[in-house]
């Protein structure tokens, strides 16, 4: 069966106690701290933007879905790596058929991705001069390719008269 792990940048336990740490570690530091970290942000700034008005308001539109994106994207992936020992213990020797094993990291990493893909829709979705750029941006490059298209058919025109 095919193993996403294998491509995952991992550490090898061995008899040093040290190694047996460092993963869990690594998870804490750059998974669940950066959650932490985006939950408490985002309260304090609902705390805040309560007591103020105006354009402060609207930033919480963009940063709220912003950010419960962000935390149920990485939980999954978060969940995983957190219990990684345990569902390999409980595994055994039946770790190619195990539901947990095989699935929970797949698609952990999988949702983990839709954070990333997500966050051009939501800002499209809140922010009017996102929209603004994006429908600018496209309708400028459309714009110049139906400009140059039509530069070329009057000049086509044009050499076809000059020739008759």
């Amino acid at each position: 069966y095919f193993d996403y792990r294998s491509y995952r940048c991992a550490y090898i336990p061995n008899e040093l106690a040290f190694w047996k740490w460092l993963d869990p570690l690594n998870v804490a530091l750059f998974l669940l701290l950066p959650i932490v970290i985006v939950i408490v942000t985002t309260i304090w700034l609902l705390f805040l933007v309560k007591r103020s008005s105006g354009a402060n308001k609207k930033a919480i539109f963009i940063m709220l879905p912003v950010s419960i994106v962000f935390v149920v994207s990485y939980a999954p992936i978060g969940a995983y790596f957190v219990t990684e020992s345990w569902i390999v213990e409980a595994a055994g020797d039946n770790l190619a058929t195990d539901f947990w094993y095989r699935n929970l990291y797949r698609y952990g990493m999988l949702v983990k991705f839709v954070n990333n893909s997500a966050n051009p829709i939501i800002y499209f979705a809140t922010l009017r001069s996102f929209r603004k750029f994006v429908r600018y941006r496209m309708f400028l490059r459309h714009n110049r390719h139906s400009m140059q298209r039509s530069q070329k058919t009057t000049t086509t025109r044009q050499t076809i008269e000059r020739k008759l």
